[in-house]
This record gives structure tokens, sequence and C-alpha cells, in this order.
């Protein structure tokens, strides 16, 4: 998936608010303004995970992770569905993810 970087972060809010099974994580100090980018991530199990962009007000909560707002999008590969704003769009039944995939995720930021 191209050249390795490490990024630091932080599961979002923190260990207490963050739903137990289902945790967001942020990269701290990454903020994106123009440009096309890419990221991969290794899934080591197949179930529910979204993964995802997010923009300035995205603010995750126990109830709320990427994708669940008007500040973030996300794909879930369980579900083969995009998610934005609380709704889920375009079902993609040949897209699933399986056990130790390698997912990646790409933008285009004019």
């Amino acid at each position: 998936c191209g050249i390795k970087h490490r990024f630091h972060g932080r599961l979002a809010p923190d260990n207490d608010n963050t739903r137990e099974n289902f945790p967001t994580f942020i990269i701290d100090n990454l903020q994106l303004s123009e440009g096309k980018w890419y990221y991969c991530v290794r899934l080591p199990v197949g179930g529910t995970i979204q993964i995802g962009w997010a923009t300035n007000g995205f603010a995750p909560n126990k109830d709320h992770g990427v994708g669940d707002d008007k500040y973030s999008w996300s794909y879930d590969g369980s579900r083969a569905v995009f998610f934005y704003e609380e709704g889920y769009y375009n079902q993609f039944n040949n897209i699933r993810w399986k056990d130790n995939d390698i997912c990646g995720c790409g933008i285009e930021i004019n």
C-alpha cells in the first residue's frame, strides 16, 4: 500500500465515553486542506468496522463515530454501505471485507 508511515493517534472521545466495541480512532495533528490523499488499514477482523474521513466539526461520542454526522463519511464493508449524516447509502454487496483484508480509503480535496 505504498510508503509506510506511522501516525500517532487516539481513541475518541476517551476510554470512558467510547463505545466499547466500536471506537473511533483519530490521527493527532493531521489536518488536510488540499490534494489527493489515501491510506490503508489492515482489518484484523471482518466485523462491523467503518473507515473514512472527517472534517472540522466532527465530534465523536459514545453514540456517533465516523460517518454518523454531517462532518464525516465512512464505508462499512461488513454491511457493504456508505454512511453520512446518520444515513446509509448505496449498498455494494460485491465489496465486503473479511479477516485480514487491507482496505484503502482515498479523498481528493480541492
